[in-house]
């Protein structure tokens, strides 16, 4: 199973979960990848093996882009990493029907036990 992570600037929690999940979860491929643009185009292609993407937001602008890509992630789970609980934000972050919402204020535990 491939897991992609993406985050549109490169940040330290996307580094630690990565390091997380391949000390936690050694069978879990993990691919960064940083920049909207890139996961489209890996979007668009056909995606063997790839089942998760966990996706760090950090904007109301973020996840309108996003949205736009909605199609692209039916034939995956989704895990989003929302900045904060305003309304407005989760709203938005449930609109995109992630199979989980966590915090960037957490400690990422939650997300490895659903990746698990």
């Amino acid at each position: 199973m491939e897991t992609i992570l993406y985050s549109d600037v490169q940040n330290e929690a996307m580094d630690q979960a990565e390091q997380m999940i391949q000390n936690q979860l050694p069978d879990i491929k993990t691919n960064s990848i940083v920049a909207f643009q890139h996961l489209f185009k890996k979007l668009c292609r056909p995606l063997n093996n790839v089942s998760v993407i966990v996706s760090w937001i950090a904007s109301q602008r973020e996840l309108n882009y996003l949205a736009t890509m909605a199609p692209l992630f039916a034939d995956n789970r989704l895990i989003l990493i929302l900045p904060d609980k305003s309304p407005l934000i989760v709203e938005s972050g449930l609109r995109l029907s992630p199979s989980f919402i966590g915090y960037s204020d957490g400690n990422f535990m939650d997300v490895i036990a659903v990746l698990e």
